[in-house]
């Protein structure tokens, strides 16, 4: 809860989170995942739930569905 706080804290627009999220938490998630081989739904819905977190904590964000949010970001999902 204290870093969602400090984010909101913090001017982002969504543009520039998105593009942080690419590049530092995204990035590392895709590499993992094609380095896990990962067909486990188990492991598929954990590397959702980082991004579905992630995507909350832009402003006007977490109200919106995640389907929604990822459409708006114009984010995949990990689902194959």
């Amino acid at each position: 809860m204290a870093d969602k706080e400090k984010f909101q804290g913090h001017r982002c627009t969504a543009e520039a989170f998105v593009t942080l999220y690419k590049h530092l938490i995204r990035s590392h998630l895709e590499y993992n995942n094609s380095v896990w081989s990962s067909h486990k739904k188990s492991d598929i819905e954990k590397l959702e739930r980082v991004q579905k977190r992630a995507t909350k904590m832009i402003p006007g964000m977490p109200k919106i569905s995640y389907p929604d949010r990822l459409r708006k970001l114009k984010l995949p999902t990990f689902n194959v």
